[in-house]
């Protein structure tokens, strides 16, 4: 790492998955989406460079797809709120500068789910799907 915030936000990720072993918070894709949301509401993810919060946005899109995949996987009754929130919270915190676009809910089936971001207006960067061990 060659900025010290990128270096300060990978411990301030690492610390929140520490306090939610220590309040026994259950390991799950969405509590660790959860972890990605706090750790990129805290200013060392905003003064990283570019390259490391391309590197974690994409991450966190992972994990959104990851918890579309398992809804999918368990045949649960589910109509993408979880993934929806998280969006609209990561949007709004990061008002344009970092944006993750996602279809019309509602366009595609459970399962298939396609993700991108843009950071700072460049070109969208597609997520690809890989499979996260829970």
């Amino acid at each position: 790492m060659d900025n010290v915030n990128s270096f300060k936000s990978t411990l301030k990720h690492e610390i929140l998955h520490v306090i939610d072993n220590i309040n026994k918070v259950e390991d799950t894709y969405e509590t660790h989406a959860n972890v990605y949301l706090k750790q990129m509401k805290d200013d060392s993810f905003k003064d990283s460079n570019v390259d490391y919060k391309s590197s974690v946005v994409y991450s966190f899109c992972n994990y959104l797809l990851n918890i579309d995949q398992q809804k999918k996987r368990e045949n649960l009754n589910y109509n993408h709120n979880i993934v929806i929130s998280k969006i609209n919270e990561f949007n709004l915190e990061h008002q344009g500068k970092i944006k993750i676009i996602a279809p019309e809910f509602g366009q595609y089936s459970l399962g298939n789910l396609s993700l991108s971001f843009e950071i700072n207006g460049y070109l969208p960067q597609l997520v690809k799907y890989t499979y996260e061990k829970e």
